[in-house]
């Protein structure tokens, strides 16, 4: 059986793709987790080598750099990531919007999940801004979801998930807002499907960060887990196209591991991973 190989040239070459295309710098220790990540798209290609599949992404009208990125870049993730962010925006940032804009005659909110990968959070997104302002029915809530990744996308609009993407809401928000569907080879096994139309639309676009996002006016934007894959020039970037996004006094959140100490922004912190516009 051929064993499929990938040098330290070919790994240094699709890295930097990966870099131009968007932003993230994959660290050398990365260099197994592509080749497992790509070995079934070479076979289903018919191509042999890297250094073949190189020759493919370097061509300009190919299509193949999506599909590169796609591979690369899927992550896991489920709803409810960090709830302690979730009861802030209940508590804090709901609040503090529904006072500011107490005297609109059509007060809207506006959020956008900036890497919102299969969906689990801008749904998580949804649920909550559901939960607090169905109470508050003149408020239109207006939800961008956002991801470089195309396949990703393509599932996050279907809405249905696995036992482990749910498994950390609570009963009532599990039961209320979505149903269960039986596997049809094995009825043991479950997924969920979301019920959308309980729920706040969500508008999902692929968009690259490191590009400008056409939609201004954010009263929240969710940032998570990315920063991460960053270098510091690409990590400016970002942080300050995103900047430009948020309304004054509009949040920022992201992981809680991570940090915009390193950059220059003009946004204040306010607790671990949530920072507020000035």
């Amino acid at each position: 059986m051929h064993l499929l190989t990938l040098n330290d040239k070919e790994f240094h070459a699709l890295q930097e793709i990966m870099y131009r295309a968007s932003g993230v710098r994959l660290l050398p220790t990365k260099k197994a987790l592509m080749v497992a990540r790509l070995r079934k798209r070479l076979k289903d290609l018919g191509i042999g080598s890297f250094e073949e599949y190189l020759e493919l992404v370097r061509k300009p009208a190919g299509g193949e750099v999506e599909v590169f990125i796609n591979a690369i870049t899927t992550t896991e993730t489920f709803f409810y990531r960090h709830p302690e962010q979730f009861h802030f925006l209940m508590k804090t940032v709901f609040p503090f919007c529904l006072e500011r804009k107490k005297n609109d005659a059509s007060p809207e909110l506006r959020v956008w999940s900036a890497a919102c990968a299969t969906g689990e959070e801008p749904y998580s997104l949804a649920i909550a801004c559901q939960e607090f302002f169905k109470m508050h029915p003149k408020w239109n809530i207006i939800i961008y979801a956002t991801d470089i990744n195309s396949a990703v996308l393509d599932s996050a609009k279907e809405a249905v998930y696995t036992e482990r993407s749910v498994a950390g809401l609570s009963p009532y928000l599990k039961g209320e807002y979505f149903e269960p569907l039986a596997e049809e080879a094995d009825y043991k096994r479950c997924r969920f499907r979301l019920r959308k139309e309980k729920i706040p639309s969500v508008t999902f676009l692929r968009h690259n960060l490191l590009n400008p996002f056409p939609y201004l006016g954010m009263d929240i934007i969710f940032l998570r887990n990315v920063m991460i894959y960053y270098d510091k020039p690409a990590k400016q970037k970002v942080a300050s196209l995103v900047e430009k996004n948020l309304v004054p006094g509009g949040y920022l959140l992201i992981s809680m591991t991570e940090t915009l100490q390193d950059i220059r922004t003009g946004l204040r912190y306010v607790q671990s991973g949530i920072y507020q516009k000035g």
